[in-house]
């Protein structure tokens, strides 16, 4: 599989500022077009989620909000401060400053059983936004984090901390209490002041038109359209962004693109913000249905589907009426896919088609197995690391 390294270029993303919580369009907390909607306090990029490019180039392919691919948000949304019982500054007083003022940066290194009490413990000091990345990334002694659900988050034996101050809070001194809060040490710090910029302008620079399979591009609304009678499908950044720039997105697009059936009825299960049904929709699907357990992915997918004058269902999990289709595509995460190999298997008609992704090359063989009783899977292509399996039901 591709090496996790660090993302490049985590120095051009850009800041939103005034946003609690460590709110900087967070790509670790999707796979792609997958959305999980709260971050697990210490969790790093994972394998079993996308939230890079693999570190690599697609053709007419460009990074996604590069930078913002590893950060680490700890989650610290507490009004009631959970180390001394103190109550916090309400969120307006907080984040307003006067006009011009600079915003400044908190930079220190922190040891692995502090990190995260020391991150929580600024944010209620003041800070803005708090991330973490591996202090020790691009060096040999470099720690990729990989997990899937469940697992219990781990953290870098030494992470370097960025903290984000409005004007009228002091770093150094909110880095004292937050450290005394936690009983720990001050560690040497240093602060950095932030330079004014137009955020929305910068942070919509980062996203650029990506060419994800020989017919279709991905185009954010505010950019030019790639080419005359392009096929595109225009995607916004937002909670349930579907860039396609992962390889699994990739694969499964570039299976639509190539071998979808004219006419054919599909399922979109795990929909996200419903690329791949849209997707299959401007290439000739009759019928499609996304599927996902997540209020907010069902609203985007909606929102996507009619900003791009496409006839497509959505619905939560107990809102599906079940039936058959002649393809189902599924591109979620190895564990859970293997737990719903029967249900996904009982929706493919006979002599329909499964399309899987969201899983690593060593994992296929373990996939590939639970879905055995039902279909005969193969690996279709591979990208980065990351596999696609198909079978046909007979």
């Amino acid at each position: 599989m591709a090496h996790a390294g660090r993302p490049r270029g985590a120095h051009r993303f850009a800041c939103l500022l005034r946003l609690h919580g460590s709110a900087l369009l967070r790509l670790d907390d999707r796979q792609d077009h997958r959305l999980r909607r709260y971050s697990r306090a210490g969790d790093g990029a994972t394998a079993d989620r996308a939230v890079r490019d693999g570190g690599g180039r697609y053709q007419d392919q460009y990074p996604a909000a590069p930078g913002a691919a590893r950060r680490l948000g700890f989650s610290a949304r507490r009004r009631q401060h959970s180390l001394s019982g103190r109550k916090t500054r309400a969120p307006e007083q907080a984040g307003l400053s006067e006009a011009g003022a600079p915003y400044r940066q908190l930079v220190f290194t922190a040891a692995a059983d502090g990190a995260e009490a020391v991150s929580d413990a600024l944010m209620e000091a003041g800070a803005l936004s708090v991330d973490a990345t591996d202090a020790l990334a691009g060096t040999p002694d470099e720690e990729p984090q990989y997990g899937e659900p469940g697992m219990a988050p781990s953290a870098w034996k030494v992470s370097l901390i960025k903290a984000l101050f409005p004007p009228d809070v002091e770093p150094l001194a909110a880095l004292a209490e937050a450290c005394g809060d936690c009983g720990l040490a001050v560690p040497e710090a240093s602060v950095e002041t932030v330079p004014e910029q137009d955020w929305v302008r910068l942070t919509q620079s980062q996203f650029s038109p990506i060419h994800v399979s020989p017919r279709l591009w991905i185009v954010p609304s505010w950019c030019e359209p790639p080419a005359d009678g392009a096929e595109m499908l225009v995607l916004d950044p937002g909670l349930a962004f579907g860039t396609g720039s992962h390889p699994t997105t990739r694969l499964c697009l570039n299976w639509i693109d190539l071998h979808l059936p004219v006419g054919a009825r599909v399922l979109d299960y795990g929909c996200g913000s419903g690329i791949l049904a849209l997707a299959a929709r401007r290439f000739g699907a009759a019928e499609v249905l996304g599927v996902d357990i997540d209020e907010q992915a069902i609203v985007s997918s909606v929102f996507n589907a009619q900003n791009n004058a496409c006839e497509v269902s959505f619905c939560l999990p107990d809102q599906d009426r079940g039936g058959e289709f002649d393809v189902v595509i599924a591109n979620i995460l190895s564990n859970p896919l293997m737990v719903m190999a029967p249900m996904l298997s009982a929706r493919v008609r006979v002599g329909g088609e499964l399309l899987l992704s969201g899983v690593l090359e060593r994992q296929a063989n373990d996939v590939i197995a639970a879905y055995a009783p039902w279909l005969a899977l193969d690996v279709w292509r591979s990208d980065e690391g990351w596999v696609a399996l198909h079978g046909r039901r007979v």
